[in-house]
């Protein structure tokens, strides 16, 4: 002989009402799928409204054309020493050109 509380007694008719409910549940729903809408009054369908047509997006603006920069053309360089004579030109030419500037500047003696 089995002894059952009033608890597990109890809790074995919860259960079974909470699955009552679920087939209840499940048939209705089952019922509404296959036989379509409830009956009874149903509410009046009201005209949907227009869609508006999608509008083209704005051009793209037309990039500007890429500028490619042109190097500097390379320069030869010749040493100076492998010719005397190049050599003292460049040293004569610079010499003179600093003596121009130094020449043209005036000294103003300081006020004491």
């Amino acid at each position: 002989m089995i002894k059952l509380s009033r608890e597990q007694v109890g809790w074995f008719g919860a259960g079974l009402g909470a699955a009552a409910v679920g087939v209840v549940g499940y048939q209705l729903v089952v019922a509404s799928l296959l036989l379509g809408p409830l009956p009874g009054p149903q509410p009046t369908t009201t005209p949907t409204r227009t869609v508006f047509p999608t509008h083209t997006p704005y051009p793209t603006r037309t990039p500007y054309p890429t500028r490619t920069r042109t190097p500097y053309p390379t320069r030869t360089a010749t040493p100076a020493l492998a010719d005397p004579a190049n050599f003292a030109q460049a040293i004569a030419t610079f010499s003179a050109a600093t003596n121009e500037i130094v020449a043209s500047l005036q000294v103003t003696p300081r006020s004491r």
